[in-house]
């Protein structure tokens, strides 16, 4: 079995993206305990100031004949948060964590 627990390069981002003067930490990993090939756990973590918001799911592994993976589920703590933030978080989540094969 492998264990994995690895934040996706480039994925740590400081922004301000509703423009309040409070900015937005942001950054995705994956991590997983498996002995196949198959889609790891995919986690995005935002935080604006004491608030904390996440993406959780799983990566998407790409075949010629398809794709497995791929699930999502936006935190209800989204729905606290300035439009702005989720489509931020939604557009890094799209970024990273597919695999080609």
């Amino acid at each position: 079995m492998d264990a994995t627990c690895e934040f996706f390069p480039k994925s740590f981002t400081i922004t301000d993206n509703n423009a309040n003067d409070v900015g937005e930490v942001c950054f995705l990993y994956k991590l997983s305990c498996k002995g196949d090939v198959s889609p790891d756990e995919k986690k995005l973590i935002m935080y604006e100031g004491v608030n904390k918001y996440a993406i959780r799911g799983s990566t998407i592994l790409q075949f010629a004949a398809g794709k497995e993976g791929g699930d999502k589920k936006i935190d209800a703590s989204f729905s606290k948060a300035a439009r702005p933030l989720l489509d931020f978080a939604n557009g890094q989540w799209d970024k990273f964590g597919v695999t080609k094969f």
